[in-house]
């Protein structure tokens, strides 16, 4: 169809109806060449930025453990384990960030102690 669209509009033929046949043949070729060519940009850009580099967040992780727990693929121990697991790495992280920000902001050794007097008083 491109093909006999794009040799009548080159041909020049003198019928108007033949044409404005070839006219629209040759927009509504034109048209899916433009629509395959976005569909193909897209889709290379889509392959080109590849998987996110950030690994899931713990909230997903224990999302996921959650399902396995409720599915039965997980005992109750094992999902007790993963969230105590879960929660030591989050509280190492969390003392981590603390403890950087209160060496870069002045006065945040007070505050670091009383975060650490708040967390000794919950236990």
């Amino acid at each position: 169809m491109f093909r006999f669209a794009l040799f009548a509009a080159l041909k020049g033929t003198s019928s108007s109806l033949a044409s404005s046949d070839s006219l629209v043949g040759l927009i509504v070729a034109l048209t899916g060449l433009g629509i395959f060519v976005a569909v193909a940009v897209y889709i290379l850009s889509k392959l080109r930025r590849g998987p996110s580099s950030q690994p899931p967040s713990a909230r997903d992780d224990l999302v996921k453990f959650g399902a396995l727990y409720e599915s039965g693929e997980l005992t109750k121990e094992e999902f007790s384990q993963i969230k105590r697991a879960f929660a030591a790495s989050l509280d190492a992280e969390l003392e981590a960030k603390k403890a950087a920000a209160a060496n870069a902001a002045p006065g945040g050794d007070r505050q670091a102690r009383l975060a650490q007097l708040l967390r000794d008083e919950k236990r």
